[in-house]
């Protein structure tokens, strides 16, 4: 799963790989979804803006969208750092799909900024880690 570019995207030398069990339906949708929200721009797949405007303007109000499957499926994220000639694990969230958007509602609600216009886009998570990560 670690070199499956559908389900792992790299954040300052971290891997993270996300995955849900069951798959949902449309696992074609979800991983670029994930990969858009957290990937660099290079390893973004084709998704259109209106699919992950669409997406995110769900998630902003706390809705569980259809694609991630019913808001009881069980949701991984499992982070990796190296060291040295081994892999630590950095984190691990075992959550279900509900949890998770419920977790983003709160974030985007604590990154608002006041006033933002209805189109503003949203603080992505690389460019929060890129200005807070050191140099």
């Amino acid at each position: 799963m670690t070199t499956d570019d559908r389900h792992r995207v790299r954040i300052a030398g971290d891997t993270y790989v996300f995955w849900s069990e069951p798959p949902p339906d449309s696992d074609d949708l979800v991983s670029p979804l994930f990969i858009a929200l957290l990937g660099s721009a290079a390893s973004r797949p084709a998704l259109s803006t209106a699919e992950l405007n669409d997406f995110m303007s769900r998630v902003r109000v706390g809705q569980v969208p259809a694609e991630l499957g019913p808001s009881d499926t069980p949701f991984y994220l499992l982070g990796l750092s190296p060291n040295m000639a081994r892999l630590s694990v950095r984190m691990w969230l075992a959550s279900t799909t509900g949890a998770m958007v419920q977790k983003l509602t709160s974030h985007f609600a604590a990154l608002a900024i006041e006033p933002a216009h209805g189109d503003a886009a949203s603080l992505s998570i690389r460019k929060l880690v890129a200005e807070t990560a050191s140099p």
